[in-house]
């Protein structure tokens, strides 16, 4: 059996996720209309069953026509491209032991014909660090580790984690709360608002990409939509100076976003954040928060430095997968764009090359 269904069949969707252990929030149609909402892509849920198990891969669907740089747009109305939703998703898979290899060539195959059935030109895949689904796919999917994440193994409980800590984190934690901060739990509208300030102003510290500023929109709809997540609220003289946006669904916990006031950076405000969102979820039953990682894997890299100081050995590995559907279409598309922008500075690793900017 292979089946694809999009929002409009959200019942047939969800019911085929029942059949899944340890399915996040990123396959879930609520997450995935977040997406659509933002201007990502159409969501649709690919599923296929033999004797050997299930498949369940989400994907948003792309036009290419839409591209900024195209010319005779009228040409490419049939043309598509798909993306995993922004964070960590890939196939969910649950079959019999030692049917995992061809369970998943029995997918890739269906799902092969469908891309070239409905002129898909690419794909691109960003697999989950901790339900490692990069494994076991056939070699016509192209599968190449991307860097390291972090994850902080809530189930050792708040002593074990605090030990395994680097004594900087645990410093800088101890020095926030001498500070006096202090740090609520909530999912308002208001400090939704808050948070989105915050976030804005740690994206213009970093020179942050306009990809990366989501509107305010986004924010809204993550209560609109029902999608489950929580608001990690760090507090000094009676405001939020630092906030970080945590996506919630059994086993897993994501540090999806998060915000600060560069004023009070030397409260160590985010340390404390991270560290209460850690006991908050051991309280509540989580088994994982995944941190994310940094632009790369190396320690120079102070993002992944300091989420790495957080959980030391707690190091997953974060895989992509590349595979193009119509070789000749492709060329031409990245041939045109190479023409549109010459002399630009290209990231020959970006996939597909014809989307970068």
């Amino acid at each position: 059996m292979f089946c694809v269904v999009g929002l409009e069949e959200e019942g047939k969707w969800l019911d085929w996720l029942d059949g899944f252990e340890n399915k996040d929030i990123y396959y879930y149609p609520n997450y995935c209309r977040l997406n659509l909402e933002n201007g990502e892509g159409i969501p649709f849920a690919a599923y296929y069953e033999d004797a050997h198990g299930q498949v369940l891969y989400v994907y948003l669907e792309r036009n290419i026509a839409d591209l900024s740089w195209l010319k005779a747009r009228d040409q490419w109305t049939k043309y598509r491209d798909i993306v995993t939703p922004y964070g960590y998703v890939g196939p969910l898979v649950s079959c019999k032991e030692g049917n995992r290899k061809q369970l998943l060539a029995g997918f890739r195959d269906q799902f092969d014909k469908l891309c070239q059935e409905q002129k898909i030109v690419s794909e691109f895949i960003r697999f989950h660090p901790l339900l490692k689904n990069h494994l076991d796919l056939p070699s016509s999917l192209e599968v190449e580790f991307n860097r390291f994440t972090v994850t902080v193994d809530l189930s050792q409980g708040e002593n074990k984690i605090w030990e395994n800590m680097h004594s900087a984190f645990r410093n800088r934690t101890r020095k926030a709360l001498k500070k006096g901060v202090t740090v609520t739990f909530s999912k308002t509208e208001e400090d939704l608002r808050e948070f989105q300030r915050l976030y804005y102003l740690t994206m213009d510290k970093v020179n942050a990409d306009k990809y990366y500023y989501f509107p305010t929109s986004y924010f809204k709809n993550l209560l609109d939509f029902g999608v489950d997540f929580v608001l990690a609220n760090a507090w000094y003289g009676g405001k939020i100076i630092a906030s970080g946006l945590i996506l919630c669904c059994r086993p897993f916990m994501h540090r999806h976003l998060a915000g600060s006031d560069s004023d009070y950076l030397h409260f160590a405000a985010n340390n404390l954040v991270d560290f209460e969102t850690i006991k908050y979820g051991a309280e509540k039953g989580y088994k994982y928060l995944h941190i994310g990682g940094g632009n790369s894997s190396n320690d120079k890299d102070s993002l992944f430095r300091y989420k790495k100081n957080m959980a030391p050995d707690g190091l997953k590995e974060f895989w992509v997968g590349k595979k193009i559907h119509i070789d000749e279409v492709y060329k031409h598309l990245s041939s045109q764009w190479q023409e549109s922008v010459p002399g630009s500075k290209v990231d020959m690793d970006f996939f597909p090359i014809y989307r970068w900017s």
